[in-house]
Order: structure tokens, then C-alpha cells, then sequence
């Protein structure tokens, strides 16, 4: 409910994509973010918290525009 809200107000204020970081070890929030349609980006950096791992940007295109 938390991200419909978040995605809404966002689209309301014109956003045409909304993106996020994913840690790539966190399989829960990878299926959670694909099922509301966020798709993987070519981006990645080392986890801010833990170096020795990376992440992701993930990114929701919107209706907006």
C-alpha cells in the first residue's frame, strides 16, 4: 500500500519513471519490486552498508506525460 501511494503521488507530479536501489542478495524485495513491474537497469554499485556486495537500480515506468 506503502509504494501504490508512493507511485501515485509520483505519477500526479509528473514522473515518467521512478527508480530504487535493490540489494542483488535480497530475492524478497527482487520478486516484491517485479511484481509491482519494476524491471532491472544496466546500473550497479557496491551496497553502501556492505562493500562486498552490490545492488541494483530498478526503475517503474509511469503513465505520466
Amino acid at each position: 500500500m506503502l509504494l501504490d501511494t508512493a507511485v501515485q503521488w509520483l505519477t500526479s507530479q509528473g514522473a515518467r519513471s521512478i527508480f530504487a536501489w535493490v540489494a542483488d542478495s535480497n530475492s524478497r524485495a527482487w520478486a516484491f519490486y517485479r511484481q509491482q513491474g519494476f524491471v532491472a537497469t544496466d546500473e550497479t554499485q557496491a551496497l553502501p552498508s556492505n562493500p562486498a556486495e552490490s545492488e541494483t537500480l530498478i526503475r517503474l515506468d509511469t503513465d505520466a506525460g
